[in-house]
């Protein structure tokens, strides 16, 4: 599992609903669990300024506590093969390679199709994915950010973009409190999603 830093624009659609339970039972493993943390301007560098940089120790360490988290409360008795990056990769090398005229968004919509399908063929249906990403705005007191966790099935698993929304919420905390907040914030939404009576974690 990786952390995501992005500073550049990003646009969430998240359908605001749950998952039903019956589609939930039909995970038979999760093709990653990924956090993901951006500034909330995509002018600015506001996580980048508060220390949450690749590679760092701070965000090494919030990657664990949300690993910790997941395994905890979410994944259950499924296996994890974390394939989102490579997804990712395939998806570009197939945008790359590919002959199209095309060059707007049909064509990666095309390179999607084509990377589930052969994500989907080598390791079977029934693929899951589990999102938590965090916007932050500010980097100095108070420092505001914003939670979405949510998850996908079959083929929006490989695509957090387009994943259903389990709970969010807005909070704050000081420059040098920020971190010990989202520990906390993280582990307390994915017990919270736990607890409800909807989520079938068998």
């Amino acid at each position: 599992m990786k952390v995501a830093i992005a500073v550049f624009f990003s646009i969430f659609i998240f359908s605001g609903i749950a998952l039903p339970c019956d589609a939930f039972r039909d995970i038979k493993y999760w093709a990653g669990a990924n956090l993901h943390i951006a500034s909330y301007n995509y002018k600015s560098q506001d996580a980048i300024n508060l220390g949450f940089v690749k590679g760092s120790k701070k965000l090494k360490d919030l990657e664990i506590s949300f690993q910790e988290a997941f395994t905890k409360y979410i994944k259950g008795n499924r296996p994890v093969y974390d394939l989102l990056d490579d997804y990712l990769d395939r998806v570009n090398k197939i945008v790359a390679n590919s002959n199209d005229e095309d060059d707007g968004n049909d064509k990666r919509i095309r390179a999607h199709a084509q990377a589930t399908s052969e994500f989907t063929a080598e390791y079977g249906h029934g693929a899951g994915s589990f999102y938590c990403t965090i916007r932050i705005k500010g980097d100095k007191f108070p420092v505001l950010y914003e939670i979405l966790i949510g998850t996908g099935e079959e083929e929006r698993s490989f695509r957090w973009l387009e994943s259903y929304t389990y709970t969010s919420d807005l909070g704050y905390a000081s420059p040098d409190k920020i971190f010990d907040e989202l520990k906390l914030v993280i582990t307390a939404k994915l017990k919270e999603i736990a607890e409800q009576p909807w989520w079938c974690n068998k």
